[in-house]
């Protein structure tokens, strides 16, 4: 965290306020909460660390390839637009673009915030759910 906003500062000359800071620091909270989840829902359907280490990784590319990251989401092939559009990845990157490079508030990103939230809810209760499925399977 402390790394994005100094490289904020860096590159664009801006300097975060504080509760600027404090709304970027939900986003990372919420985009770190999906990735657990995320992660914990994958690791329950391999067999080993390893499998899943390659098979996470092999997904995980992907998704942050198309999040906006690296280049905008609007170069990309016209069939990959929507799907980056509904990455959670690219929810999160718009979120603190608009919140640390453009100057916006909180009201400007509530929907973005409510969608993270719902994802974020959703994967980890799927999460706790396929957790507890292979806990009864080892136990019995």
């Amino acid at each position: 965290m402390v790394l994005t906003f100094i490289l904020v500062v860096i590159l664009s000359g801006f300097i975060p306020t504080i509760p600027e800071m404090l709304i970027a620091f939900l986003i990372m909270l919420l985009s770190a909460f999906i990735f657990i989840a995320f992660g914990i829902t994958l690791s329950t359907y391999f067999p080993n660390r390893d499998v899943a280490g390659v098979t996470s990784g092999t997904i995980l590319f992907p998704i942050i390839f198309i999040s906006g990251a690296f280049l905008s989401i609007y170069s990309m092939v016209s069939f990959i637009i929507p799907v980056a559009q509904i990455n959670p990845v690219t929810i999160c990157i718009e979120s603190l673009k608009t919140i640390l490079l453009r100057g916006g508030t909180l009201s400007d990103i509530y929907v973005n915030l409510i969608l993270l939230g719902a994802i974020g809810l959703l994967l980890f209760s799927f999460a706790v759910y396929r957790m507890n499925k292979t806990i009864n399977a080892i136990q019995k």
